[in-house]
């Protein structure tokens, strides 16, 4: 009978491995590095580039690299299919409204109607913009159209360069990197702009406002008025009609629209008293 060729060596035993030992020690190893080589052809989760991922063109019409879509949801939906969702999802995207506001992709290439394809969804990227105003600093979407973004004072895309003038003009924007966010108070410069009284015993300040960027560049909004309490009576010392302006606070509607909170409207003192 043959003796086993798999026995354990006590310490301090001679050491002396038989070849059929020898033999299984390196099928086993063979075996590891065949199961290691198929673990790695397994499918790996596709998991896209941060700022670029894949988006299904859902407008209806083909689109150009540098065209705009809004997100309308996911191709795949985890309760459809979650390995699937995990694995590669991909964003669903149409004609780009106003309730895509801030939600939409640049596509990176073309993509034929009802194809897949790469876009930006954060970072610098190439896009057509109609510029209204060449001091806009933000862009965002053009309500019902797919080829370019539209400028203003609000946006969630900051313009890092465009060509000169206005109406549509090639820009480098920044996707994602857009201020001022909605509903959050920001320091701008006043100047008065309209009304009849400061205030007085038997009147109340009616003065509207013009608001303007720090800088002075961007004119966020005109004929304001000051959503801050007035005091039913009683003078106020109010920002002049030019100069440098003072300083107040306002912020965006969820419309987009711009709204003065409190344009630094100071109660006068009064030097009649005994």
């Amino acid at each position: 009978m043959a003796g086993d060729s798999h026995k354990h060596v006590h310490p301090g035993d001679p050491l002396k491995i038989p070849a059929a030992t020898f033999n299984s020690m390196i099928d086993a190893a063979a075996a590891h590095r065949a199961r290691a080589h198929d673990v790695r052809q397994l499918p790996q989760p596709s998991v896209p580039h941060n700022t670029v991922l894949l988006v299904q063109n859902s407008s209806g019409a083909d689109r150009d690299r540098g065209e705009v879509l809004g997100i309308d949801g996911v191709v795949i939906s985890p309760t459809d299919n979650q390995d699937e969702f995990e694995q590669r999802f991909a964003l669903d995207g149409v004609t780009p409204t106003a309730d895509h506001t801030g939600k939409f992709v640049v596509l990176a290439e073309p993509i034929p109607a009802s194809g897949l394809g790469r876009a930006y969804v954060a970072g610098a990227c190439p896009v057509q913009i109609d510029v209204k105003d060449e001091s806009h600093l933000y862009a965002d979407v053009t309500d019902g159209e797919a080829s370019k973004l539209t400028s203003g004072a609000l946006g969630s895309a900051l313009i890092l360069w465009a060509e000169s003038g206005t109406g549509t003009k090639w820009a480098v924007v920044q996707l994602g990197g857009g201020l001022p966010q909605r509903g959050v108070l920001l320091p701008v410069l006043v100047w008065r702009d309209g009304g009849t009284t400061d205030g007085s015993k038997t009147a109340q300040c009616d003065r509207t406002y013009v608001a303007k960027s720090l800088d002075g560049a961007v004119t966020l909004g005109t004929g304001l008025t000051p959503k801050t309490r007035r005091r039913t009576y009683g003078q106020y010392v109010t920002p002049p009609t030019d100069g440098d302006g003072v300083e107040g606070l306002g912020y965006y509607e969820l419309d987009g629209t711009f709204a003065l909170y409190d344009a630094n409207e100071v109660p006068a003192v009064r030097t009649d008293c005994p």
